[in-house]
């Protein structure tokens, strides 16, 4: 009688078998709603253009943000029931990618069959969505990608995982709106116009702030703003997490910061949660801790306040180690954004912003992280690769005089102009414009010192469901070249299309 395998024997011939198929191709990979992304850091990356792929005036369809470079086919791919999913490398995050996509067109087509399967050669399917890094032009970038799309497949090919992310929000946007319903849809014919596209962001940062300091707004509608902002290749959520209304992070070392004039505010363990939900949509989040001035009790602190504005003092400086320490633990992006804010306005000097600005900034390098502050902290002895993000002057010398000594030494800005208002989404300075305007032109600082736009929504005069549609400008704004935005189709594009797709995906207010 033959000897019956023992545990360890068992094991090895599994995995024997296992990898012998995954040699000849056609692992069934089991889906995966929450694709877990092993690496990234987004918001950083310099972005390139591919020298053989200039922009060019091609459009294709109702796609937002408009693709830089297309040729258009002269048929339709079809998704049916036969459609198959199929990635090259079978690694962890490609894999994750092919589920993620997988999770996008099932719901609403119904098509419950549609497998994801790993191969190590381009498919001969007819009806077979290919998504692979294997051959890809580097000039692609970090972002980039190429989507082909015949009548019988689609190949979409990227150098990262972050641009086939990016790819497959293309597919989706040529797809009728219905495909982002959350449950079957009949009657549609889910056909893609045919085409080639190869796209790129003009700008590495292309973010939304959301003020959850003056008004809370929970995880589960954070996860639901995330969903939309992904969609729309939009790849930084800057989370306005303290001011003088409200403390929303819990800090260890301080337990009794937390509060607001209405309730909430996240464990550490909540923000967690919010923090890798969106590295799987390949966004970072930025925590901003608003300071040195806005600060929120800042007497029962046992700090040195001047009204909300901390003073120098050594309690002071503890305060603000012990808290960025916490929140820097908790970051696994680059950025910590520090406020620094109308400082100068609610009880502190110039001197003292100088010298806080000085020891922030250290303290927060020392974590290994670069310090964003708004634009009012330039006074500061900013060093590279501190990031500046500019809301407003006022007229106030100082900080034009102080912003532009910092440019020539360097610094990056974010653009998130709120007078003339291209950037605060609920108003608040007139009617937000996110669309008509150019980022690189609003200020006269060289294009190479801009990182991008950003939304704002400020919480004391608007709510998240005044975020859609507005913030679909700044994405366009930010992804698209100035050359290919065009106002018209902007909002041709809303009236036919978008507008009906956050409806489907329920973005909030729509």
């Amino acid at each position: 009688m033959r000897k019956l395998l023992n545990k360890s024997e068992i094991i090895i011939l599994t995995f024997l078998i296992a990898f012998a198929l995954f040699l000849i191709g056609g692992i069934k990979i089991n889906p995966d709603p929450n694709p877990i992304v092993q690496s990234f850091n987004g918001c950083s990356e310099a972005p390139t253009i591919p020298k053989d792929y200039p922009p060019n005036n091609t459009r294709i369809g109702n796609v937002l943000p408009v693709p830089a470079y297309v040729v258009l086919g002269s048929g339709k791919f079809t998704i049916n029931s036969t459609t198959q999913i199929y990635v090259n490398p079978a690694t962890t995050e490609v894999v994750n990618i092919g589920n993620y996509l997988q999770s996008k067109l099932q719901p609403s087509t119904g098509f419950f069959s549609l497998p994801v399967e790993s191969t190590s050669t381009p498919p001969t399917t007819n009806g077979s969505i290919y998504l692979t890094t294997e051959g890809a032009d580097p000039s692609l970038g970090q972002e980039g990608y190429k989507l082909e799309v015949n009548n019988t497949k689609v190949v979409l090919t990227a150098y990262t995982t972050e641009g086939l992310f990016r790819g497959i929000q293309t597919i989706r946007q040529l797809l009728p709106p219905q495909i982002d319903n959350q449950g079957k849809v009949s009657g549609i014919s889910w056909t893609m116009q045919t085409g080639t596209i190869i796209d790129y962001p003009r700008f590495s940062y292309r973010g939304l702030m959301v003020d959850v300091a003056r008004t809370f707004v929970s995880v589960s509608d954070l996860e639901k703003i995330i969903n939309v902002l992904a969609e729309y290749k939009i790849n930084c959520l800057h989370i306005h997490l303290t001011d003088t209304q409200g403390w929303r992070l819990a800090i260890n070392n301080y337990p009794n910061i937390v509060g607001g004039d209405n309730p909430g505010y996240y464990t550490q363990d909540e923000y967690k949660q919010l923090v890798s939900y969106a590295q799987k949509n390949y966004i970072t989040v930025i925590p901003e801790i608003d300071m040195p001035g806005h600060i929120r009790n800042c007497f029962s602190l046992k700090v040195t306040c001047s009204d909300s504005s901390l003073t120098p003092s050594n309690a002071t400086n503890a305060f603000i180690k012990t808290v960025l320490q916490e929140v820097a633990a908790l970051t696994p992006g680059s950025y910590i954004h520090i406020g620094g804010d109308e400082y100068t306005k609610y009880g502190g000097n110039y001197p003292d912003l100088i010298t806080l600005g000085n020891y922030i900034q250290n303290t927060v390098n020392g974590l290994k992280k670069i310090m964003i502050g708004w634009n009012d902290i330039s006074p500061a002895d900013l060093k590279t690769p501190t990031v500046l993000e500019y809301w407003e002057f006022w007229d106030n010398p100082i900080q034009q005089t102080t912003l532009s000594r910092d440019i020539v030494n360097g610094a990056k800005v974010i653009m998130a102009p709120g007078y003339p208002n291209h950037a605060y989404l609920a108003g608040f300075f007139g009617a937000p414009d996110t669309y008509n305007w150019d980022p690189q032109t609003l200020l006269t600082i060289p294009a190479k010192n801009v990182l991008g736009p950003e939304g704002v929504l400020w919480t004391d005069t608007g709510n998240i469901g005044q975020i859609f549609p507005n913030e679909l400008g700044i994405a366009e704004t930010g992804w698209s070249p100035q050359s290919k935005k065009d106002k018209n189709y902007y909002y041709n594009r809303l009236n036919n299309n978008q507008l009906l797709r956050l409806h489907e995906m329920g973005a909030p207010g729509n």
